[in-house]
């Protein structure tokens, strides 16, 4: 694979894990079943400060979630602001997929475009 990748093989199976870019390919046996990041997603939100202006409550940072927000009667303050991490996975080959979305409220999750 070269100075640019990884391999990790075990009891039959592996991950061919790519540098630059960063990839991660999961096969098992010789079928690739799982590619995170093939489409160069990838995207880590960084903390922020909050100015002076921002910490008052009810300003327009407020509004729009970023420091402070209300789910399902659950007040969470975002000391740091809103922070994320991005991935794009694939799985070549599925019919279908179950898995917990951001705001659980089905186990199947729906198509993207």
């Amino acid at each position: 694979m070269g100075s640019n990748s990884t391999i990790i093989s075990f009891e039959g199976n592996r991950i061919v894990l790519q540098h630059k870019p960063f990839r991660m390919d999961f096969y098992v046996g010789s079928k690739l079943v799982m590619t995170a990041n093939g489409k160069g997603l990838l995207n880590v939100e960084p903390i922020k400060d909050r100015s002076p202006q921002q910490q008052q409550e009810g300003s327009e940072e407020d509004k729009t979630g970023i420091w402070v927000e209300e789910f399902s009667g659950f007040h969470d303050v975002k000391r740091n602001g809103a922070s994320a991490v991005s991935l794009d996975f694939s799985f070549p080959n599925s019919k279908g997929l179950c898995g917990i979305p951001e705001r659980a409220t089905s186990l199947l999750l729906q198509p993207t475009k």
